[in-house]
């Protein structure tokens, strides 16, 4: 197997950031404070932290369950 064989065969990472549930937070803390519009937190009835979304394996989980990409522009 040659290496360009082996590197078409990996699939895309779902990376937060380029799903289109992903909501940026301005601030000091940026990648910390991030938004998963696709979960609601229970304590405050607010979007849920990307970080706890992508850790729990009932929400997204590491393999990006509710991945969305964004629609391309024409």
């Amino acid at each position: 197997m040659t290496f360009i064989t082996f590197l078409n065969q990996l699939k895309p990472i779902k990376r937060c950031i380029d799903c289109k549930h992903y909501l940026r937070v301005k601030g000091v803390n940026e990648m910390a404070n991030n938004k998963c519009v696709k979960f609601l937190a229970l304590d405050n009835y607010n979007y849920e932290y990307a970080y706890i979304t992508r850790s729990e394996t009932t929400m997204c989980g590491t393999k990006g369950v509710y991945f969305e990409p964004f629609a391309k522009i024409k």
